[in-house]
């Protein structure tokens, strides 16, 4: 059984599992999900997690604190055009919804390089 390009490589796996276990796709979903979610979670406390036969995820500082940055400077450029008076009703929207998405980013990377921080 090969990936269809259409599916996502998540897609794939959680198929193909079912059909090796003989399990409903919605539990191997759950199971999966569940995971992730604890792995998220354990990376939030700590500065790795480690899955099984699978890998090691690292939170790097460094590349931390560069994204922050970066996406600091993109949210006073998307606040920035926004101020802007012949903006078009379309680029607005486009431009609000990405301001958002920055301001979660940082909202969410902040805390984990404050706590870091404070260790080192």
């Amino acid at each position: 059984m090969d990936k269809p390009i259409s599916m996502s490589v998540k897609d794939y796996l959680m198929r193909k599992m079912s059909v090796r276990t003989n399990k409903p796709l919605k539990i191997i979903e759950a199971v999966i999900d569940h995971q992730m979610q604890g792995a998220n979670e354990a990376l939030k406390e700590n500065n790795t997690v480690e899955l099984s036969g699978f890998g090691k995820f690292i939170f790097n500082i460094k590349k931390a604190q560069k994204k922050l940055e970066k996406n600091l400077s993109k949210e006073r450029v998307f606040r920035k055009l926004l101020l802007e008076p012949n903006i078009t009703e379309t680029r607005r929207k486009s431009l609000e919804l990405k301001l958002e998405n920055t301001i979660k980013f940082i909202e969410s990377i902040k805390p984990k390089l404050e706590k870091n921080e404070q260790i080192v």
